[in-house]
């Protein structure tokens, strides 16, 4: 049994109880960890909470959690420099202030916005301001990407679908979400 969750602190709590009936059984080894995709080949941060439990009788080798792998860049997941178009940037002023904060932050880190992927979550709700991060970006929800994902200071616009869904882990032309559609 694997139970992975999108939301850490509810089900950890809810499973606790689950696993404590699972151990007081005796028959099941239980594991869980906290893992992020930004460690495991995806230039996305997006942790989750995983719970495996093995049935100590089928048990043939001693279980592991996959290794991290070394953090890949953003650039080989996103579109050549030259073939996109602009994608859906700020609407509001509070938008556009977060914009303008999140270039202050990177450029007070000695970033180069112009010649660096950084990604800018400027969509976050009011009270979280925007989230700056260097060849990555933060966890795509499905509202985000709706809305034309983090804005990428290097090519000076939004993420396509297709780099979404690239930086899910999916190949080019796997998937179209339900309710995203194509602008």
């Amino acid at each position: 049994m694997i139970l992975i969750s999108v939301s850490c602190r509810m089900v950890a709590v809810a499973s606790s109880v689950n696993c404590a009936r699972l151990r007081q059984q005796g028959r099941y080894e239980l594991h869980w960890r906290v893992l992020d995709s930004l460690d495991h080949g995806l230039p996305q941060s997006r942790p989750r909470l995983y719970f495996v439990a093995l049935r100590k009788t089928a048990l043939v080798r001693r279980f592991r959690w996959p290794k991290p792998l070394a953090r890949v860049q953003a650039a080989p997941f996103l579109d050549p420099e030259d073939s996109t178009p602009a994608g859906k940037g700020p609407h509001t002023m509070k938008q556009l202030n977060k914009v303008a904060d999140g270039l202050d932050q990177i450029i007070r880190r000695g970033g180069d916005c112009l010649k660096e992927d950084w990604f800018l979550d400027f969509r976050a709700s009011p009270s979280r301001g925007v989230t700056v991060r260097k060849d990555a970006c933060g966890c795509l929800t499905r509202t985000r990407a709706g809305a034309g994902g983090p804005l990428i200071t290097s090519r000076q616009r939004t993420m396509t679908m297709e780099e979404l869904m690239r930086f899910q882990g999916f190949c080019d032309g796997w998937l179209q979400w339900r309710g995203i559609r194509r602008v």
